[in-house]
């Protein structure tokens, strides 16, 4: 039996939430919410496939095993330009199954010219086909769920294929991928970074622009789930968001990459494993990136071929792009535990005690005085595998139930008497941001 057990932590006043249809006033503490789906609730025990009975093994199953037949959901793309950075990003609606002849041929007619060529059962949808999307979405009541996916991951994943698709009936879904991911092109010498919050901010006031009465809930994995946490953080109580669900997202990068070659499994399999997902994402896109007139393509080349640790390549490129001197000072501002308290949206937070990319030493003081902040901490999950005796993610059945449960809740901000927490103390305040 490989089974995992749920550690919950929370404020002992967690924010109410205002219910729909009651008597004015009439309220629900998030916690209570949290916990209508039993899954989250302390002390819930669950299985996990009984032959991937480590960290190890569930992180080479996810990413060796063929998970090409299941989940076989279908992408709509969406290419944005930015009103913030300059370039653009893409958003991928989950969208029905064509007919595969219609989809071939719909493929060749809507591919941009010199752009990649998309994973299965994803085309570029035309400006006219966008517009059909969001009306069948505003014919429906479904609420709108946005996913965000881990380093250099996007909809194609399977750990996202498998939550899109569990949400299927429950709530209109789109995937955010970074720029330079799944198959995106950047077209300026811009990728992304922990800090990079912009093109998310956007896709959510475009999204409450299109559905201004519908609720928005983010879901995000891995660094999806920390660029959703800075995100809220710099949003604070101005936030468009009704809620959100993290599923293995860093909360102390500084800690996390010292933590990462501890073990040998992640001496030789796990960080060498980052390293080369940075690298490649680079790679696949030095052509964009040429047009810096500081990237130096030699200089590249010989990183490519000789980077021993992650902290080189992020101390060389990811610092830059978010505007730092050096990896460790990115990995400092990048951590959403410094602004935990800024954040000001209701949100569960899932993370497992096995996770061989990060330290797990999770906020969980912080998170319990943080009334908007729910923590799901389990004994086994490995980072965002959690694959069950099905073979299947057990947090995607979970996190549709958590979206169901708030099909009573008014999209009113949360009542939360009042918190607020200022630095003191200090002869200069410090600018977190």
């Amino acid at each position: 039996m490989n089974s995992s057990t749920v550690h919950a932590y929370h404020a002992k006043n967690t924010v109410k939430l205002q219910l729909k249809e009651s008597e004015p006033g009439s309220q629900i503490p998030f916690a209570s919410l949290v916990t209508s789906t039993p899954e989250l609730r302390d002390k819930h025990r669950f299985s996990l496939h009984p032959l991937l009975f480590n960290s190890v093994l569930q992180n080479m199953y996810l990413g060796q095993a063929d998970f090409s037949k299941v989940h076989t959901v279908h992408y709509g793309r969406r290419i944005i330009e930015s009103t913030y950075l300059p370039g653009q990003f893409t958003l991928d609606y989950h969208v029905d199954p064509e007919d595969p002849e219609v989809f071939a041929q719909r493929s060749l007619v809507t591919q941009p010219e010199n752009y990649p060529k998309l994973h299965p059962r994803t085309r570029y949808y035309t400006e006219q086909e966008i517009d059909q999307v969001h009306k069948r979405w505003q014919e429906n009541t479904l609420p709108i769920v946005l996913v965000l996916h881990g380093l250099s991951g996007g909809s194609h994943e399977q750990n996202i294929r498998s939550i899109v698709d569990h949400l299927e009936g429950t709530a209109n879904v789109a995937v955010l991928n970074s720029r330079g991911c799944a198959r995106s092109k950047i077209t300026t010498p811009t990728l992304f970074s922990g800090l990079h919050t912009d093109d998310l901010r956007q896709t959510v006031q475009d999204l409450r622009t299109l559905f201004p009465d519908r609720q928005l809930h983010l879901v995000g994995v891995s660094l999806g789930g920390l660029i959703l946490s800075n995100y809220l953080a710099e949003e604070s109580d101005k936030s468009l968001v009704t809620s959100a669900f993290t599923v293995g997202a860093p909360w102390n990068l500084q800690s996390d990459m010292e933590a990462l070659t501890r073990s040998v499994a992640g001496r030789y399999m796990f960080e060498p494993y980052i390293r080369q997902i940075l690298l490649r994402v680079l790679k696949s896109n030095i052509q964009g990136l040429k047009a810096n007139p500081n990237f130096d393509e030699q200089e590249f080349l010989d990183l490519y071929k000789n980077a021993t640790h992650v902290s080189q390549i992020d101390d060389r490129y990811t610092c830059r792009e978010a505007g730092l001197p050096s990896a460790s000072t990115y990995y400092m501002a990048a951590s959403p535990l410094i602004r935990i308290f800024k954040i000001k949206t209701p949100m569960v937070i899932l993370n497992s005690l096995d996770d061989p990319f990060l330290s797990c030493n999770y906020p969980i003081a912080e998170v319990q005085r943080n009334p908007y902040l729910y923590m799901a901490s389990t004994d086994k999950g490995a980072h965002y595998a959690y694959v069950d005796p099905k073979g299947d993610m057990w947090y995607s059945p979970v996190i549709k139930k958590y979206i169901q449960s708030w099909k009573d809740i008014k999209d009113v901000r949360p009542d939360d008497g009042g918190f607020n927490v200022k630095q003191t103390k200090f002869k200069d305040v410090i600018d977190l941001y």
